[in-house]
């Protein structure tokens, strides 16, 4: 028996899992928040995990990292990303596989990229599960619709929309972010399903809101809504609604991060003149950001893209003690739209712009509701999330 901490209890296992991670990247954007969370999380639990990921920069050495407690065995890409694109270079891929050698007792995928499915499916073979994690629909309505772009982008494009559709099959389990790729692996023969989302810690440190604002520059007696990220067609739904509504409501600003200067180019000078951009801000900025709004601002689109996701900055508003409108897509809605803090704002643009104007009135009054992180960490804390990823390695290495 091992016995591992977790928070001030103690939580008995039978065996202590040797688990391996294989990702596309290192850097800190996009599912790295996922895979590394995860990690820790099954750390806490008292499993061993590490992390097989690349490293974009060709020149960059081969090394290995403790990031958080969470080892990490990182490879940079050869040479040749204009004509394979990030993460399906077929011969940084079979470098991989030779420098990745090893069993464990789960080996996981995340993403579908080439890179690192190709060093997991020969990692697999000495594994007693392997598992591949879907948190994003890229073919198909996905990241990558839309026309070709480049040789290097039909090839990444080709690769992924063969590996999303063979892969589920090949993994003796599959974790999802939504109940739309859950549903989607078990079209394509996927043996068993755990929705996972993505969370936030409990025990993290917030600021207060007047000490966040305080180190952001921000004004500390306005209302403020605030988006980050760097999808830009839904910035646009944020920019239009703050403008129908800044001259009506005198106290109302927008914040902005996560994205390049241009893209508010557009925003009428009176707008821009209520406007704090903040511009590219590092993940531990991004949770004072957080932090130091009235209003998390989160529109979503109808598409098969955005039914697929579970977005990352609706745990983080929420676990930095901030309410959130968002639209009624996908799991933000169907699994978590009851969350103490959600303001959920209907389908399209026309009911986006009516739920905002009616926050940003609330917000004005200081009337916004509460959020209660205890409550909403009950389902969206990395440690809960940590304990159903645990559950279904148990559950697979049981069949």
């Amino acid at each position: 028996m091992v016995r591992c901490a977790r928070a001030d209890w103690f939580v008995d296992r039978v065996s202590a899992l040797r688990v391996v991670f294989y990702a596309v990247y290192c850097h800190e954007a996009g599912t790295y928040f996922r895979f590394h969370n995860l990690a820790r999380a099954l750390q806490r639990r008292g499993h061993v995990v590490t992390v097989r990921a690349g490293d974009f920069d060709s020149t960059a050495a081969a090394r290995t990292e403790e990031r958080d407690g969470v080892r990490y065995e990182i490879l940079p890409v050869t040479r040749g990303a204009r004509f394979f694109g990030r993460g399906s270079n077929p011969v940084t891929a079979l470098r991989r596989v030779w420098n990745h050698p090893g069993s464990a007792d789960v080996v996981h995928l995340f993403q579908p990229f080439l890179e690192p499915a190709i060093a997991w499916r020969r990692s697999a073979r000495h594994a007693r599960l392997a598992c591949m994690d879907w948190d994003d629909l890229w073919t198909g309505g996905g990241a990558f619709s839309g026309p070709l772009r480049s040789v290097d982008h039909a090839w990444a494009r080709a690769t992924v929309w063969w590996l999303e559709r063979t892969l589920p099959a090949r993994a003796d389990a599959v974790t999802t972010c939504s109940g739309f790729l859950e549903g989607r692996a078990r079209e394509r023969g996927a043996r068993a399903v755990s929705v996972l989302p993505n969370g936030f810690w409990l025990e993290d440190a917030v600021p207060t809101r007047s000490a966040a604002r305080a180190e952001l520059g921000l004004r500390p007696d306005a209302a403020y809504g605030g988006f980050m990220g760097r999808t830009l067609g839904e910035l646009a739904w944020c920019l239009d609604a703050f403008t129908a509504n800044a001259e009506r409501l005198p106290s109302l600003r927008l914040a902005l991060c996560g994205m390049d200067e241009r893209a508010i180019d557009g925003l009428p000078v009176s707008a821009r003149s209520r406007t704090d951009f903040l511009g590219h801000v590092t993940p531990q900025k991004a949770r004072v950001f957080a932090a130091a709004l009235d209003l998390g601002l989160m529109p979503l689109e109808d598409t098969p893209f955005n039914q697929s996701r579970f977005p990352i900055k609706f745990a983080e508003y929420l676990g930095a003690g901030t309410p959130v409108l968002a639209s009624a897509i996908g799991d933000c809605a169907r699994r978590y739209g009851t969350l103490p803090g959600v303001l959920l704002a209907g389908t399209d643009r026309a009911a986006w712009n009516a739920a905002f104007a009616h926050a940003a009135d609330l917000a004005a009054q200081g009337a916004l509701p509460a959020v209660e992180r205890a409550v909403v960490a009950r389902q969206l804390g990395w440690d809960q999330i940590g304990e159903q990823l645990e559950a279904a390695y148990l559950a697979g290495l049981a069949r």
